[in-house]
């Protein structure tokens, strides 16, 4: 993605602009952070995570859209299974509930923007692909981190990815999020 001086379309702005508010979504977590008093540090990648990003990067369009959007994906669905977890282990802390949600709640409300956007530019053959590449995508993402096998059920995971559509997203969250016509009930 062109810097935003050389951005030529408006895809290409599109694109720069999505990059960045990206990366407000680890501004988000730290946020989360702060209601259980962690200083966190934010590792390096592993070598293998950071070649796949940077291959990732230099696809052609045909193969990164339905990549980009499986990865989108990838996020609702972790963003999800957190949400289950938090109301776990805070079931006896209702505020510190209320404010974890507050803030993935804004997360997961960006994050099914992209999926209706990303989905709206891919056909069938996007989608075909988007759902073989998910399975392996997911299941090498999350064993890049240590924590995932502790916190997560990633088989459930990929198979909730594999089925997903928006009728499983809290209520509160997609009403504020953009979803393309055709996929409201």
């Amino acid at each position: 993605t062109p810097v935003w001086e050389h951005c030529r379309n408006l895809t290409d702005r599109i694109t720069r602009y999505h990059l960045c508010e990206e990366f407000c979504h680890l501004r988000l977590f730290a946020e989360m952070f702060k209601v259980f008093a962690l200083g966190v540090e934010w590792p390096l990648f592993s070598w293998p995570i950071r070649t796949a990003y940077g291959a990732f990067a230099r696809c052609p369009n045909w193969l990164l859209a339905p990549i980009a959007f499986g990865s989108e994906v990838m996020g609702i669905m972790f963003y999800r299974h957190i949400w289950r977890v938090l109301e776990e282990v805070f079931a006896t802390e209702p505020e510190a509930l209320e404010r974890l949600h507050e803030l993935l709640g804004e997360i997961m409300v960006d994050e099914l923007g992209h999926i209706g956007e990303r989905r709206s530019f891919l056909g069938h053959t996007g989608v075909t692909l988007a759902r073989r590449f998910l399975p392996v995508m997911m299941r090498r993402f999350f064993a890049d981190i240590p924590e995932a096998e502790v916190i997560l059920d990633v088989n459930r995971m990929v198979q909730e990815a594999l089925v997903f559509d928006y009728s499983g997203i809290d209520v509160a969250i997609t009403e504020r999020a953009w979803i393309p016509a055709y996929c409201q009930v």
